[in-house]
């Protein structure tokens, strides 16, 4: 009997969720406009604060889509049933959490903190499933990528990344899906095996050789270019992006997993 009940002691403080040792959830008001955070896989979102520093974990201006991508590192249009103020870019909150004593910080018990958190705080319920989606597949085009990697460590200027984390953030390539999937219309998948920071043949960020004037004026809106027949407008992302960085985006469905939202609160007051 003794045995028995150590062992399912031990089997319950495995299965356990770890939670942070004090945490406060705050609404930010804003003063106007919205905040549209990219994903990040280490949880990153200049000029705001977030992520870990010394014992303290930090979530500024996220949206309740921003803290499930962070929690369950998914991508924006990996997450279904998302209430109509979970991402409108103005109900953001502030979170300030504390890791307990004696427990090393790490990115994976953050995002595991950060998931109790949610659970808590917001009621939050949700199970995976796998979908097919539909997709642009960001990949070569006939010339090949026109883009040249920049120099280790360094921008396309010749600057150092880290004198400027917020630019080096912007420009990495981790945020090119989803900065064109905002544009296109439909989430956008990189299969280019590209990673890091690029530069265009006369020296430019990849990212700032696009004309964001012609794609945005041209777009209209967000709408599935695929649906609408919107081709006029859809021709502004698209040739920007074969034309400046010799790469296509192809339309294609193909599965994904997803995070199904099954309940949420708006969270409860500290």
């Amino acid at each position: 009997m003794i045995r028995v009940t150590i062992l399912l002691a031990c089997a319950a403080a495995l299965g356990a969720q770890p939670a942070f040792e004090v945490a406060s959830v705050k609404p930010r008001v804003m003063s106007g406009g919205f905040v549209r955070r990219a994903w990040s896989p280490r949880i990153e979102c200049p000029p705001f604060h977030c992520g870990i520093a010394g014992m303290r974990f930090t979530e500024e201006a996220a949206s309740l889509v921003d803290l499930i991508m962070d929690a369950y590192q998914v991508r924006r249009f990996q997450i279904a049933g998302v209430p109509n103020w979970g991402d409108t870019g103005q109900d953001v909150y502030d979170i300030a959490a504390k890791f307990p004593e004696g427990q090393t910080p790490t990115l994976e018990r953050a995002r595991r903190m950060l998931q109790a958190l949610l659970g808590e705080r917001f009621q939050l319920k949700l199970h995976h499933e796998t979908r097919d989606l539909p997709v642009y597949a960001l990949v070569a085009g006939k010339g090949g990528s026109k883009l040249k990697r920049a120099p280790v460590g360094q921008t396309c200027n010749g600057g150092a990344l880290e004198d400027d984390p917020a630019d080096g953030f912007h420009t990495s390539w981790d945020q090119v899906p989803e900065l064109l999937g905002v544009f296109a219309g439909r989430p956008v998948v990189d299969r280019t095996g590209m990673s890091g920071h690029y530069c265009t043949a006369d020296g430019r960020d990849a990212m700032s050789a696009l004309d964001m004037r012609a794609i945005m004026g041209g777009r209209g809106g967000r709408r599935d270019v695929s649906e609408t027949g919107d081709t006029d407008s859809a021709a502004n992302v698209f040739s920007e992006v074969q034309q400046k960085w010799g790469l296509r985006l192809d339309a294609q469905k193909g599965p994904a997993g997803v995070v199904v939202i099954d309940h949420v609160e708006r969270p409860s007051a500290n």
